[in-house]
């Protein structure tokens, strides 16, 4: 029979090292922020559309404007 040598204790969860828990969490964070920005984007372009949309109907709803010549009284 074949002696094992003696197993190593584990480490304690404070003795591990960080296995690249720093960049996940940057990566991360990178992501949620380009998320954010085209989400943002999107939003602008979908308003600025529609308020140019609204702004064409309120104009073609307009009658003549009438403007006052304070010069004729």
């Amino acid at each position: 029979m074949e002696l094992l040598p003696p197993a190593e204790p584990m480490p304690s969860p404070e003795q591990r090292p960080e296995s690249g828990t720093k960049v996940k969490a940057f990566l991360t964070g990178m992501i949620v922020a380009a998320s954010a920005l085209v989400g943002g984007l999107a939003v602008v372009l979908w308003n600025r559309k529609t308020l140019s949309g609204l702004r064409q109907q309120a104009d073609s709803r307009k009658g003549p404007s009438i403007e006052r010549d304070d010069e004729e009284q």
